[in-house]
């Protein structure tokens, strides 16, 4: 597992604010230092040096401001293309005049 960083925040709407040295893929699945699912990353952003992860938690009955400072995790390079979703699902259906 590869380390990603540690919970600064919790937003108002639950997400967490995580400061990272890389940037891993949107739509990974998050760990704890136990190897439990803990969440999925839903965006990056700020400076590409060192960008902040937010993370959707799994369970939003989890005591949030408990939860600041552990370290979260992502699965090796190896394990990540399978959860990463690619391209579209379908095309636009579009009349033709």
């Amino acid at each position: 597992m590869k380390f990603i960083g540690e919970i600064q925040n919790v937003s108002y709407n639950g997400l967490w604010l995580i400061r990272s040295e890389t940037a891993p893929g949107i739509g990974l699945n998050v760990f704890n230092q136990q190897k439990q699912k803990v969440g999925r990353i839903v965006n990056i952003i700020g400076p590409v040096s060192r960008p902040y992860v937010l993370v959707r938690p799994a369970r939003s009955k989890d005591p949030q401001l408990q939860i600041i400072g552990e370290r979260l995790y992502i699965l090796d390079d190896a394990r990540i293309e399978n959860q990463v979703k690619s391209g579209r699902k379908g095309k636009k259906n579009r009349k033709m005049r």
